[in-house]
């Protein structure tokens, strides 16, 4: 496995931004191991009809898709080249392993919005989470933009511990 082109990339809508996000081009196709890749990462996201397999690892996102590697949130070239470095030695340790792992091909399912809303205080415009009502929030929650502990009215329902750890579940 060996990377076929390197683009660094920065946000082009903010030039004050010094956030540095890379994408690599590989030699191979990499759909057949992603199965393999979301069984080995922690809380990766298997996307079978890409196919494609999301995760974060070290406060990154990264993206694999077919030959395509992406990667964001770095603070200069030198650190997204290391990382980049890092996810192909990983990718390459998970491809020499895949005889030994059990794939994982079960597809990623986002909670439902409506799901999360109803477990949720209905103190439309509350804000303490930040968003401007419960709905905002839950939508928030499905995009894994928030977590559940933002909602802190929740805590205060007789039922809101049992409430928030469902949430927690569902958004895991």
């Amino acid at each position: 496995m060996k990377t076929k082109e390197m683009q660094i990339i920065r946000p082009p809508c903010d030039l004050s931004c010094e956030v540095v996000n890379i994408k690599l081009t590989l030699d191979q196709d990499l759909s057949e191991l992603l199965p393999y890749i979301n069984r080995e990462v922690e809380k990766a996201r298997f996307f079978p009809k890409g196919p494609f397999t999301k995760f974060v690892h070290q406060g990154h996102n990264v993206t694999i898709d077919h030959d395509n590697l992406a990667m964001t949130g770095f603070e200069d070239d030198t650190a997204a080249r290391e990382f980049a470095a890092q996810m192909i030695d990983m990718l390459r340790d998970i491809e020499a392993r895949k005889d030994s792992i059990t794939p994982q091909i079960k597809p990623f399912e986002p909670p439902s919005m409506l799901a999360i809303l109803r477990l949720l205080p209905g103190k439309n415009g509350c804000a303490e989470c930040g968003y401007p009502a419960c709905m905002a929030f839950a939508t928030a929650l499905c995009r894994e933009e928030t977590t559940p502990d933002a909602c802190k009215p929740l805590a205060l329902l007789p039922d809101g511990a049992a409430r928030l750890e469902r949430l927690r579940e569902m958004t895991a």
